[in-house]
């Protein structure tokens, strides 16, 4: 069956033997009706405030911390362990227990 998706005006695969719905703009594919509904609401709200470098975010706040701490800057925090950099601390965080986990 082949359905015509208004809010999109995107044609949908509806396959009835599987249960799944393939949203052919993004190549997504849904096994649950109710989960397909979900991703076309995230999908409509998402990305209303757009950086320069291209990044959407849903809320401002999310679009200043961007700005502030991540558009264009190299990461500040370097790993002990070996030549990695990252972002954030708790980034660094999670990267230093893997080599701990590693070390084991």
């Amino acid at each position: 069956v082949f359905l015509w998706h208004q809010i999109y005006s995107v044609p949908i695969v509806f396959d009835i033997f599987y249960l799944k719905l393939t949203v052919t703009l993004c190549y997504v594919s849904i096994k649950y009706f109710y989960f397909f509904l979900a991703f076309i609401i995230r999908r409509k709200n998402a990305g209303v405030f757009m950086c320069e470098c291209g990044r959407s975010y849903k809320y401002i706040r999310n679009l200043r911390q961007h700005q502030r701490f991540d558009c264009g800057k190299a990461p500040r925090f370097a790993c002990p362990l070996c030549p990695r950099k990252c972002r954030t601390r708790f980034t660094l965080k999670m990267h230093i227990e893997k080599h701990n986990k590693l070390n084991l």
